[in-house]
């Protein structure tokens, strides 16, 4: 079992809806997404306030479910940030995006990959576990730990206007 797949199993508590081939049907996303998805599942909630759902007909088409045009069909819902915008995979490169239902369905950057996306979930899970058990004073220093880990998870997660680079200003502010 890889790194990645042990801590996944840790921070999920082993807890996963699992996803068969027909979830994805007439998907394209990268291979190595779609291993991750039928081996390890995805989790049923993850830090910061996300939340995922495969309902039972597979990963629905957003035209089908949401009444836009068919090119968003290249987007593949698997869940929701705690303001509602739905957590996609980017088809076919597998990007992991927000899209923003309070600016017109906007993209908002998250990970390069489905793989990256998982890492940065763990890496977060992990250093919040830290954060909490910290002593007063150490907090600036464990988020600036964060930042340099999610960083070298993706160079693409802290990109200006990204989810990360959002979820970091918001921690730094909780500590003020």
């Amino acid at each position: 079992m890889s790194g990645i797949e042990e801590r996944w199993k840790l921070m999920t508590g082993g807890r996963t809806s699992p996803v068969r081939k027909e979830a994805l049907r007439g998907r394209v996303v990268p291979p190595v997404c779609e291993r991750f998805l039928f081996r390890l599942g995805l989790p049923y909630e993850a830090a910061p306030f996300l939340s995922f759902s495969l309902p039972a007909g597979g990963f629905p088409f957003p035209s089908e479910t949401w009444g836009v045009a068919e090119d968003m069909d290249r987007y593949v819902p698997v869940g929701q940030d705690g303001s509602g915008g739905a957590i996609c995979m980017r088809s076919p490169d597998g990007a992991v995006v927000v899209l923003d239902h309070e600016d017109g369905m906007s993209e908002v950057g998250v990970n390069a990959s489905w793989g990256q996306f998982c890492w940065s979930l763990v890496i977060y899970d992990t250093m919040m576990s830290r954060l909490a058990d910290a002593d007063e004073g150490e907090g600036p220093q464990l988020l600036e730990r964060l930042e340099r880990m999610l960083q070298k998870a993706d160079s693409t997660a802290l990109s200006s206007g990204s989810f990360w680079a959002q979820v970091l200003k918001d921690e730094r502010a909780e500590l003020d």
